[in-house]
């Protein structure tokens, strides 16, 4: 907007008309903005919903079986696994998160699907330890992996494969 007139001739009215045009632009701008936002988040909400309920009964499943064979020690393993895994990934309200934490939600995802899988998927990272600090979106890896898995691993013969994660720094 401009500043306001001081006179009330055609030129003030027209300065008027056009703060009043610069006020409504700048409201719609920031209700856009807004909706854009509270629409980014109502899909990273749906996106978290979705961390397959399957995936959820499976290894709940997993868990009841190795319970009822009395393999306590993996069955406290996986308790706990899969609680940190969900505590990783719905406990924070935050759409970013550093690497070393989604690195550390995708390898116990991994874990918790080697136990269903035998031991079938062999899972590394090569990460460099400068680059765990770096901010990347929630949920980035894990459902690459859970493909990988699913899609990949688990459609061959053997039910066997491996899965690596690199990271680098190029260009900062």
């Amino acid at each position: 907007p401009m500043p306001s007139p001081e006179e009330t001739d055609e030129i003030g009215d027209l300065t008027d008309s056009y703060n009043y045009m610069a006020r409504q632009i700048n409201n719609l701008m920031d209700q856009q903005k807004k909706q854009s936002e509270e629409l980014r988040q109502a899909e990273f909400k749906s996106l978290q919903a979705q961390i397959n309920p399957h995936f959820l009964y499976n290894t709940m499943e997993m868990i009841n079986w190795m319970a009822q064979q009395g393999r306590i020690k993996e069955t406290n393993q996986a308790i706990q696994s899969l609680s940190r895994f969900y505590k990783l990934t719905l406990s924070r309200k935050k759409t970013i998160s550093s690497i070393a934490e989604e690195l550390e939600q995708v390898t116990i995802y991994a874990q918790l699907q080697n136990m269903r899988f035998e031991n079938g998927i062999d899972f590394v990272v090569d990460v460099p330890d400068e680059l765990t600090e770096y901010q990347i979106p929630r949920l980035t890896l894990q459902p690459i992996v859970e493909n990988a898995i699913l899609h990949g691993i688990l459609e061959k013969g053997t039910h066997r494969g491996t899965i690596v994660i690199t990271g680098w720094l190029e260009d900062q």
